[in-house]
């Protein structure tokens, strides 16, 4: 009767065992048969890292303002041309012949130059001029001398009388240089500094005398009667003396400054 009855409870405690694994495997398919419950989105409004993340500029500051253009600087005034100068008698003296190729208004003159003796001439005697053009080239703050200029200027280098051969002041204004072939040029001593150059003449489309004479335009006319003719100061031959000669010459040019 006793195996019986631990018959009994073992079959009772067997049964038990299965129904709950069976319950368990049941639950389990259960679980299994579900659908997976889907992920969380990630939240793309979601910010980024703490070490990813950038201050977003202001809207105004995306837009870059245009560049501002640099002011153009003023074009500089063309300077004066600077004048080797000398002073004799109390005057200031251009201490070389005028090469200029306009007037002191702008307008252009001629230039007469004899290459054919040297192809520097302008750049070593200046230019040739006739009276009329001569008389309205000399540059602002400067004047073409007049006839007393010109006598003032013989009587501070020397003397103008010319019976005294070579006159004094001849040699005090003629240049020491080679190019003189002038009667008594080998006494040149330029002590005034005048540097004088045998520029020589031009007239009508022929150029004489060079290495012999220099001549200088004055402002004065010969005689009001005769406009044809105006004075100048002529250096050759050992001589030193104002003459006159006709306007339609051409002949260098020294100015003198005008009075402070």
């Amino acid at each position: 009767m006793k195996r019986l009855v631990k018959i009994s409870v073992w079959f009772a405690l067997f049964m038990f065992a299965a129904c709950n694994s069976n319950q368990n495997q049941s639950a389990q398919k259960a679980d299994e048969a579900k659908p997976a419950a889907p992920k969380a989105a990630e939240s793309k409004t979601a910010g980024p890292e703490m070490e990813d993340t950038k201050t977003a500029e202001p809207a105004a500051a995306a837009v870059k303002p245009a560049e501002a253009k640099p002011t153009e600087a003023p074009a500089p005034e063309p300077k004066a041309p600077e004048y080797k100068t000398v002073v004799i008698g109390g005057k200031t003296w251009m201490a070389a012949n005028l090469a200029a190729s306009s007037d002191k208004s702008g307008k252009p003159v001629t230039c007469y130059a004899d290459t054919k003796k040297d192809a520097d001439f302008v750049k070593k005697y200046g230019c040739l001029y006739k009276w009329a053009e001569a008389r309205n080239v000399c540059p602002a703050g400067w004047h073409l001398p007049s006839k007393a200029e010109f006598e003032d200027l013989l009587k501070a280098v020397g003397t103008n009388n010319n019976k005294v051969k070579p006159n004094p002041a001849f040699a005090a204004l003629i240049a020491k240089d080679a190019v003189w072939t002038s009667e008594h040029s080998d006494k040149a001593t330029n002590s005034s500094a005048f540097g004088a150059l045998p520029a020589g003449q031009w007239y009508e489309g022929n150029y004489d005398i060079f290495g012999i004479d220099a001549y200088f335009w004055s402002d004065t006319v010969y005689e009001e009667e005769e406009a044809d003719s105006a004075y100048l100061l002529a250096l050759g031959e050992g001589y030193a003396h104002v003459i006159n000669d006709y306007q339609s010459y051409a002949y260098s040019v020294r100015c003198v400054r005008n009075a402070q």
